[in-house]
């Protein structure tokens, strides 16, 4: 039976995997059929008889669905099913997967209640689901709190903090629901589309005025390279949000899409020749959340050159041997925990989100006389008028939002420790280690490069007549033997 790592495919009870011998070795080249039989208590395999991968899904393909045909009087195609299709078949293969499945497993948390009073019927159809229920999901989702900070944020845990669930962010819920019904329907496994109406969120959602002014997002800066009073000995771990914040007043873009920028060459994002940087790499197809190509800033293009991968990393140094060391970039896909420590430096609320960097950028270059439609097609918005159908888009037209970006760094740099925050050479240096960030943070993502002891800036104290000792464990050893020079 393959392990969930190994698999490749996956549809109800069945996946595609690989028939293995002793040692995990595969005993065949073609691809099996797997699954638990749970009458004879065994795992069963049957073989497809290819080695294409394709013709293998399309044999489990109609295997699933000739047994959902056969069991369907006996077995109704259920709520619970038409989400599990879902995720599996689609959403699992999207960036935004996890979100998904958060938001249906929440609303399935419903049904479970609903059925234990009463309320609803097991097993629940898709056409059971009307604008009743959903009243009724409305104010059950109003009194569950979101909590914030459940889990682990580098080699910090988090204080939970529960907020209050929007209005809005039910309907998103609701919405998700009709559209994996929908998907259940248009592959003919439910007899009719979902009948309720979704509310529009864009009428539901409070308008957030509060903004980041230029000073407090210096003073970020300044607290990401030289701390808080007394200074940090764990600077580190605000690199990922150091680089967040350059990427942020650069291209102005979403979250998602910032956690997103790499510089490899296959996803065709950073485009060196035209001096553009394309925020959706090449595996991504447009969406609502459009992702622009913009202009590519000085500042980002500096950052860029040290980047081996994924722009928003941590860095680990490791330093063995006079004049050798390691250089570890380390992919981030979340900066909540620095960026709540940071906000709390600068007074911002604990429940402010990242976006507002977003949103702050934008009214400060609105301020400032940017022309907005240059302002909207430099955010990634549309514009739905007869203007775009005629004037194609062009990352040439965002001149004055570029110069708006460059007097916004003009004034961060009058800040003092932004102009060596937002150079990439500048890496801050403590009593307890004047050379590295020192950290032992696991992580499946590592790329090594060797380091440059040159030093660009004063702060780069290197010093390098004594070797500095670390007592590492065996993974970390591991890495920095690799000995770059």
């Amino acid at each position: 039976m393959a392990s969930k790592k190994e698999a490749h495919y996956r549809r109800g009870r069945y996946q595609i995997g690989l028939a293995r011998g002793k040692g995990g070795v595969p005993v065949s080249d073609r691809w099996y059929i797997l699954w638990y039989d749970r009458e004879a208590r065994r795992q069963r395999r049957q073989s497809t008889g290819t080695s294409d991968f394709r013709l293998a899904c399309e044999q489990l393909d109609q295997r699933y669905l000739a047994e959902r045909a056969q069991g369907q009087a006996n077995e109704p195609y259920c709520l619970h099913d038409v989400f599990s299709d879902y995720v599996v078949e689609h959403s699992s293969k999207l960036a935004s997967g996890a979100g998904i499945k958060s938001r249906l497993k929440f609303f399935l948390r419903f049904v479970e209640e609903e059925i234990a009073q009463g309320a609803l019927i097991d097993p629940v159809l898709p056409s059971d689901i009307h604008e009743g229920v959903l009243d009724r999901f409305r104010i059950w989702a109003s009194q569950q709190p979101i909590i914030l900070g459940k889990g682990r944020n580098g080699a910090r845990n988090l204080a939970p903090i529960a907020r209050q669930r929007r209005t809005a962010t039910s309907e998103d819920i609701i919405r998700q629901c009709k559209t994996a019904i929908n998907y259940a329907y248009d592959r003919h496994r439910v007899s009719g589309r979902p009948e309720f109406r979704v509310r529009r969120t864009r009428y539901l959602r409070a308008v957030n005025r509060d903004r980041i002014s230029i000073s407090q997002l210096g003073e970020m800066l300044d607290y990401c390279v030289h701390g808080g009073v007394g200074g940090s000995s764990q600077l580190w771990q605000y690199h990922a949000l150091r680089r967040y914040l350059v990427a942020a007043i650069c291209t102005l873009a979403r979250p998602s899409s910032i956690f997103d920028m790499s510089v490899d060459p296959a996803r065709r994002q950073w485009l060196k020749t035209d001096r553009l940087y394309d925020l959706n790499p090449a595996d991504r197809v447009q969406n609502n959340k459009r992702r622009a190509v913009i202009p590519l800033h000085p500042v980002l293009e500096h950052w860029l050159n040290h980047t081996h991968q994924w722009f928003i990393c941590i860095e680990q140094h490791w330093r063995r041997l006079p004049g050798s060391a390691t250089f570890v970039q380390r992919r981030v896909q979340t900066c909540n925990g620095s960026w709540r420590t940071v906000g709390r430096h600068v007074g911002l609320p604990e429940n402010y989100p990242l976006r507002l960097l977003r949103h702050s950028m934008a009214s400060e270059l609105r301020r400032r006389g940017v022309n907005p439609w240059e302002l909207a097609g430099y955010m990634g918005h549309s514009l739905l008028s007869m203007t775009e159908v005629y004037a194609i888009y062009d990352p040439a037209y965002l001149s004055t939002v570029a110069a708006g970006i460059d007097d916004i760094i003009s004034d961060l740099r009058k800040i003092p420790g932004c102009t060596e925050a937002m150079s990439p050479a500048y890496r801050p240096v403590n009593e307890a280690d004047e050379a590295f960030y020192i950290s032992s943070l696991p992580g499946p993502d590592t790329s090594e490069r060797s380091l440059d002891f040159s030093p660009a800036l004063p702060g780069n104290r290197l010093s390098l007549e004594r070797p500095l000792l670390l007592n590492l464990g065996h993974r970390q050893a591991g890495l920095i033997g690799l000995k770059l020079h």
